[in-house]
């Protein structure tokens, strides 16, 4: 989907679509992409999914990106462990990195529950946050060792969900 959202970003024109036994098949005025489909089953990706939360936070979604891009640039590679903190109306994002050092950054959030604390690998959590659209993002969170779900607070313009999982710090 990214390679058909890039090859799509300054095109306006009528988009085709089809498939065949093999493969699905994309194709523009200037362009077009062949996908191999994938044989097998696929695993019910339903149950990963929580669906009720203990912690909801909504952020500016272009805040928390810049934020977390001006942390990765301390660590040696794009995969990078961050932990973030939401406590009272505010995220404290921290990295660490032998041999680079260690950095911190606030972010206003709109969240007034208990302080939680969760690890990930911030190139997925950028990742998530750069397929939205929207101005603010809702991440949803069950528990520190649980899946995190984040959702567009606007569904008609971002109609679907991302789910990252934490990792321990």
């Amino acid at each position: 989907l990214r390679v058909i959202q890039g090859l799509m970003k300054d095109y306006i024109g009528p988009v085709y679509s089809g498939k065949d036994e093999s493969f699905a098949h994309f194709t523009g005025e200037d362009w077009s992409l062949s996908v191999r489909l994938l044989e097998g089953e696929y695993p019910d990706y339903m149950a990963v999914i929580p669906r009720s939360f203990n912690h909801e936070v909504l952020l500016k979604r272009e805040d928390f990106l810049e934020s977390l891009k001006r942390l990765s640039a301390i660590a040696e590679s794009s995969a990078f462990p961050v932990k973030i903190n939401f406590s009272d109306h505010l995220a404290l994002l921290e990295i660490s990195d032998p041999e680079y050092g260690e950095g911190r950054d606030e972010v206003d959030v709109d969240y007034g529950g208990e302080p939680v604390e969760v690890g990930f690998n911030g190139k997925y959590l950028i990742e998530a946050l750069d397929s939205f659209d929207a101005e603010r993002v809702w991440v949803k969170i069950v528990d520190s060792d649980s899946a995190v779900v984040i959702e567009s607070d606007d569904a008609e313009k971002d109609p679907y969900l991302c789910v990252v999982m934490p990792m321990r710090l």
